[in-house]
C-alpha cells in the first residue's frame, strides 16, 4: 500500500530511445486502471536532431511570408509630372 500514491524506482536502459511506459493499478475494490505514456531516453528535446535545422526551416519560412507579402503589396500609382 502506498497511502501517497507515489512509486519510485530506477531503471538502466542499455540503449537511448522512444519507449512506451504502461502503469496498470488495482483499486481496493478490485477496479483496474491502465495508463500508458511515452517517453525517451538520451533524446533531446528536438528528437535528437540539431536545433540549426529548426532554426533555419524558421527563418527560411518567415522570409517566404515577408516576401509573398511584400510582393502581394498594392504598388502606388504615381502620377506623371508636368514638364515645365
Amino acid at each position: 500500500t502506498y497511502p501517497t500514491g507515489t512509486l519510485t524506482f530506477e531503471h538502466t536502459f542499455p540503449e537511448n530511445g522512444k519507449f512506451i511506459g504502461i502503469v496498470t493499478v488495482k483499486n481496493a475494490h478490485g477496479q483496474t486502471y491502465v495508463s500508458q505514456f511515452p517517453f525517451s531516453v538520451g533524446v533531446g528535446f528536438f528528437g535528437g536532431k540539431s536545433i540549426g535545422i529548426y532554426v533555419s526551416m524558421v527563418a527560411v519560412l518567415g522570409a517566404g511570408v515577408f516576401l509573398i507579402w511584400h510582393l502581394g503589396r498594392k504598388q502606388k500609382i504615381v502620377a506623371p509630372t508636368k514638364s515645365a
